[in-house]
């Protein structure tokens, strides 16, 4: 019965409707539930609603029409993805972010740029889509459960899997035509990550990165703004551009 709850509510954290975002449950037909995530139902629960708050400020004044913003959640650690219109724009949601009850380390990688038009959303849905689509069935993921976010042709696979599930995910997903860059945002249990930076021929699969050294936003208190920076937790952070210079928020 625990398995079944954990199975519905992962799932539940992982659909979004304002971002372009898929969850894959690969194996035998009668596995349903991810038997490497640590988390409890109560985690799971919390991770949920702290995703939710976070995509809900996208939708309120004043960052509503200037930020879109997608959002994962691992044990209080929040990944947050889409754009913002300017650096301020970036800076506020952090800090609304931080103030979320729960919240303990952001990874902001929100592009500032404008943001996504109908038809680069739609764009993302069917890279998502074919990135899910190729990972089903696969043996040697059995028993994972990845979760597929795109954003401007990125793709952002996420999960609690193995090093060797994660290495064939990402060569799975990098190979789809389409996919400017994968970025994995797998929790390796007590496993340590290996950083993959790998450049992308104009003819080749895109390239991959292991998001381990990148210093996230710590937040204190859950009801605090007051943030400092902290060394890097095992949920892994997420990609920098080449034109990226901001290290830590």
């Amino acid at each position: 019965m625990k398995k079944t709850l954990f199975s519905v509510i992962l799932a539940a954290t992982l659909v979004n409707l304002s971002g372009c975002a898929g969850v894959v449950a690969v194996g035998a037909a009668t596995t349903v539930y991810a038997v490497t995530d640590p988390r409890s139902s109560k985690e799971l629960l919390t991770d949920n609603d702290i995703s939710l708050q976070a995509q809900a400020l996208g939708n309120k004044p004043p960052l509503q029409f200037n930020v879109r913003v997608n959002a994962t959640t691992y044990r209080g650690d929040i990944l947050l993805m889409g754009q913002a219109v300017n650096q301020e724009y970036k800076d506020r949601i952090t800090n609304e972010v931080a103030k979320i009850k729960g919240v303990k380390n952001i990874y902001n990688q929100m592009k500032v740029k404008p943001l996504l038009s109908i038809s680069e959303v739609s764009n993302d849905v069917w890279i998502t889509t074919k990135v899910k689509s190729a990972l089903v069935g696969k043996d040697e993921l059995k028993g994972a459960k990845v979760s597929v976010y795109t954003e401007d042709a990125e793709v952002f696979l996420v999960g609690v899997v193995t090093q060797q599930q994660a290495d064939f995910a990402v060569e799975i997903a990098r190979n789809v035509s389409g996919v400017k860059r994968v970025v994995k945002a797998f929790y390796y249990g007590e496993s340590k990550p290996v950083q993959n930076t790998q450049e992308k021929d104009l003819d080749g699969p895109a390239p991959t990165q292991e998001l381990s050294d990148t210093k996230p936003v710590h937040v204190k208190q859950a009801t605090e703004s007051n943030t400092s920076p902290s060394e890097s937790v095992e949920f892994i952070q997420p990609i920098e551009e080449e034109t990226f210079t901001e290290q830590d928020l």
